[in-house]
């Protein structure tokens, strides 16, 4: 689980650091060929992209083409991203296109990708929090004021209405208060599984339901125990 989460982070950095790279490579691609420039990023990258440059330009000393190194890469590589930029590259290559031009155009598909990325992960941001002050402070602060304006209302006025016939005042405040409760913390095993699918972190399930309930028990418990009048 520990090595999984390893690749994860350096997946993580390695497409972060996709764009810079490139627009560099596109840059140096200007004066040297591609093969030089994946010996020299090979020298002066202390970072994951560095250690496949290495393995790269020690593919081409032993005499593969470039495209074949390419593809090597696209073989080993875990980061879809990575791999289309290889593909794209690839191609670009073979069809004789500028190797300039050709990096300077991947690196900008790549950074537009991460805005969109960027975008998307704001918006599920913001819907999971919306969930969650939604779960732990809106619904037991409504639902808290609604039984404490329950607790101060004169139910012998309503004594005509059939809903009221034969009803005790603590009883159905007394109910109210337990199917509150019980909905809160069904409420809150819904949020908790939706944030976990969410960051597919299933194994904070339990500690994320257990937080949420509590929270909002104790705000609707505060709440429905104010004195409104």
């Amino acid at each position: 689980m520990k090595f999984n989460m390893l690749n994860a982070d350096v997946k993580t950095d390695l497409e972060k650091d996709l764009p810079s790279c490139l627009y560099s490579m596109a840059a140096a691609c200007s004066f040297q060929s591609l093969e030089e420039v994946f010996m020299d990023f090979s020298e002066n990258r202390p970072d994951a992209l560095g250690k496949i440059f290495r393995r790269m330009a020690m593919r081409i000393k032993g005499g593969m083409s470039v495209p074949a190194v390419i593809t090597a890469e696209m073989k080993s590589s875990q980061s879809t991203l990575f791999t289309e930029v290889l593909e794209l590259l690839k191609t670009g290559y073979e069809s004789g296109s500028d190797t300039s031009s050709l990096l300077t155009d991947i690196a900008d598909h790549v950074q537009q990708s991460h805005e969109a990325n960027n975008q998307r992960e704001i918006m599920i941001a913001v819907e999971r929090y919306t969930m969650i002050v939604s779960c732990v402070v809106f619904m037991p602060l409504v639902l808290g004021l609604i039984v404490a304006l329950m607790g101060s209302m004169d139910f012998s006025a309503a004594e005509g209405i059939d809903v009221f016939q034969g009803a005790d005042k603590a009883e159905l405040i007394s109910n109210a208060v337990l199917g509150n409760h019980v909905y809160l913390s069904l409420f809150s095993v819904i949020v908790a599984f939706f944030v976990c699918f969410q960051k597919q972190r299933f194994k904070n399930f339990p500690m994320y339901t257990l937080a949420f309930a509590g929270f909002s028990n104790v705000l609707f418990y505060a709440v429905s125990n104010a004195q409104i009048m």
